[in-house]
């Protein structure tokens, strides 16, 4: 069964991709970047509420959700090396993002 890996903040869209994912024969691994965001406890929660419903739900046809990555923003600095750094981080874990 495919892995599939989405970054997942809690927000309307990421939700939206993890909930249409559910519904397909996959495994989703959710991906968090924590930046220190006002909003980041109430984002975990969300993740781990919806997480938690995805994988108790008997209609789904995906494997579940697999444990949330946390990946901190201490390898990241702001300048020139910034958007290399995070390229580097985020194929590290076979996942691509702009």
């Amino acid at each position: 069964m495919e892995k599939i890996k989405v970054l997942w903040t809690g927000g309307f869209d990421s939700t939206f991709v993890v909930c249409q994912l559910s519904l397909l024969p996959v495994e989703i691994q959710p991906i968090y970047i924590s930046m220190g965001r006002n909003s980041e406890a109430n984002e975990l929660k969300a993740i781990q509420t919806i997480s938690d419903f995805v994988n108790a739900n008997e209609k789904k046809r995906c494997v579940g959700c697999a444990t949330l990555i946390k990946l901190n923003n201490t390898y990241m600095k702001i300048g020139k090396s910034f958007r290399r750094k995070r390229i580097t981080r985020l194929k590290q874990y076979n996942f691509f993002t702009l």
